[in-house]
């Protein structure tokens, strides 16, 4: 893979990493309503899910930048 390649897959990356948390700020207007428990505890479980993908995403990231760093 090309220096360009790798450095397009890591922005592409970074980008989904970005769409997880932008959809969940967008969200959290529909569950976090005044007087809506069942609201707010749906939204902390979507915060809990999209912190773990967030996590994976970021280790690929992470694994990424070692072998980017490697091959300078």
């Amino acid at each position: 893979m090309t220096t360009k390649q790798q450095i397009q897959d890591f922005n592409a990356q970074l980008e989904s990493i970005n769409v997880l948390l932008n959809n969940m700020s967008t969200v959290s207007a529909d569950y976090l309503k005044p007087d809506n428990l069942n609201g707010a505890e749906e939204f902390i479980r979507e915060v809990h899910h999209t912190s773990e993908l967030c996590a994976i995403a970021m280790d690929g990231v992470r694994q990424k930048m070692m072998d980017f760093e490697k091959s300078l």
